[in-house]
């Protein structure tokens, strides 16, 4: 998607340049397209904690869960004693993506996990590229393992 802009404004860090955007769209599709992607963006971008420490659950891990209102949720179950990530859920709107150490992710569509079904091969990529898309705009509040341990399934 290409969308028309300038540069507004210049900021220089120590670590690099920052460009300031001015967005200069005129035409209703490529604002349809481009609100559309920042919702994507927003997905993950918006996540909050919904607990301000890990809770521990039935299975004797502890969770851990941001969510919005987008619908979005991401749950993260650790080990109790090492406090290492062992396991994700991600609910991006109808998709669930989902993935423990050792596992393969795997790809479900629906709203809640429970009568959940697997996604079509199609689906599932189209999922994964959404997936990919989230992660870099995840909220510094999500743990830096944490994004590491969804890195490895981007």
């Amino acid at each position: 998607m290409s969308v028309p802009c300038h540069v507004a404004h210049i900021q220089q860090q120590d670590d690099g340049v920052i460009f300031g955007l001015e967005h200069d769209i005129k035409d209703d599709a490529t604002l349809e397209a481009y609100g559309q992607l920042i919702e994507v963006l927003a997905l993950g971008a918006t996540l909050k904690a919904r607990y301000s420490e890990p809770v521990l659950d039935k299975s004797d891990y502890l969770v851990e869960q941001f969510a919005n209102d987008r619908p979005a949720r991401l749950t993260v179950w650790r080990e109790k004693t090492t406090r290492g990530v062992v396991a994700f859920e991600f609910l991006l709107k109808e998709n669930i993506l989902q993935a423990a150490t050792g596992q393969a992710m795997e790809y479900l569509t629906a709203t809640d996990a429970t009568g959940a079904v697997r996604a079509t091969a199609q689906k599932s990529m189209e999922m994964q590229r959404l997936y990919s898309w989230v992660l870099p705009n995840l909220p510094d509040e999500v743990p830096a393992d944490v994004k590491a341990f969804l890195q490895g399934y981007a």
